[in-house]
């Protein structure tokens, strides 16, 4: 059972703290644990559950669990999902793109500063072998791919185990043929680069709808928004994950769709897609009127675009009869939850 000083709200504020600073920002300043494997995942995005613990009971003075699992179970007792993502092991085109780097800096390693770093961190990142789900915040980042490029250096000297045998293969195989070596690591740069050129030119084109993965269709980015306004959309995405689970359990089937407009670079985001029903689905954290009118707002649009049969705004309460009325003048239904009982609808 977690401490009595770490709250749902205690982790909600922390949360909206990591999203304002910047990750890598929040856990320097703090100087606090870092995670590689379990995360809190919240609108798709991940957090260190070590760090937002951390963050929490760390100026309390009350004691900091150090193992990999405790703060991820506290953090889960306290309706969180957590996600536990294996770092991804290197695969050789990687590591082959890697070496390629060391071979032309003279055999020496790189620094995460380095230009041709950051530029083969962002080509790594593009998703040609590892699904965007199956990564952690720090997958292929330019200090992963600077340590990458410092085992294959080290590989030529030091003894070689499981652990960077095939850095040394990959660096022999440089040593025996650096011509063919070059000409295979050229093949396999150019066909990360048609693939994202593809991914560019096939979002141009619009409109288009494909089903995506509810806690990709979740994800906001706050910038510029207050504390109070990132906390309110995380409670949104509390009400998202507690509705999935109780729909599953009636066995209906919840997804979310993305759809893609042209000329615009972000595409319409949808919370929630009912696959039996047919019904397009928005929630809001709040039974203020103007996020009510806003999802409504939102339901009307992505309706132009997207076949349905039915749409609903989830909220985490009854907002009133004067509210439900206003939505179904637009025949739209409101789900709201019951504390105890699930969700009810009107």
């Amino acid at each position: 059972m977690p401490p009595p000083e770490l709250t749902v709200d205690g982790v909600l504020s922390a949360i909206a703290a990591y999203d304002a600073e910047g990750r890598l920002t929040f856990i320097k300043n703090r100087k606090l644990p870092r995670t590689k494997t379990l995360f809190v995942d919240l609108d798709g995005r991940l957090y260190d559950t070590k760090a937002l613990v951390a963050s929490i009971l760390g100026p309390l003075g009350v004691p900091v669990p150090l193992d990999r699992e405790t703060a991820a179970t506290w953090l889960a007792e306290l309706g969180f999902q957590i996600r536990d993502i294996p770092v991804p092991v290197w695969k050789k085109e990687e590591i082959i793109l890697a070496c390629e780097l060391v071979k032309a800096n003279g055999g020496r390693p790189l620094d995460h500063h380095d230009p041709r770093v950051v530029a083969l961190s962002q080509l790594l990142q593009s998703g040609q072998w590892y699904p965007h789900d199956k990564r952690g915040p720090d997958f292929r980042n330019p200090a992963g791919v600077a340590r990458k490029t410092a085992n294959i250096a080290a590989s030529r000297s030091a003894q070689r185990t499981n652990d960077n045998r095939l850095d040394g293969e990959v660096f022999d195989e440089f040593e025996a043929d650096p011509v063919g070596m070059l000409a295979r690591a050229a093949g396999i740069r150019a066909l990360l680069v048609a693939r994202e050129a593809v991914e560019t030119a096939q979002d141009q084109h619009g409109p288009t709808v494909r089903d995506v993965a509810v806690e990709a269709s979740h994800t906001s980015t706050f910038t510029s928004a207050g504390r109070e306004a990132i906390i309110a959309e995380r409670r949104e995405s509390l009400l998202v994950q507690r509705y999935r689970a109780w729909v599953a359990e009636q066995g209906g089937d919840l997804t979310s769709k993305e759809i893609s407009l042209s000329g615009q670079s972000k595409p319409l985001k949808i919370d929630l897609y009912h696959v039996q029903d047919q019904e397009l689905i928005e929630a809001k954290g709040t039974v203020a009127r103007d996020s009510i009118r806003l999802a409504l707002g939102q339901l009307l649009d992505y309706g132009r675009h997207i076949s349905h049969q039915a749409k609903a705004v989830l909220l985490p309460a009854h907002p009133g009869e004067d509210l439900i009325s206003y939505l179904h003048d637009h025949q739209t239904s409101c789900i709201y939850e019951v504390p105890g009982s699930g969700f009810e609808r009107v």
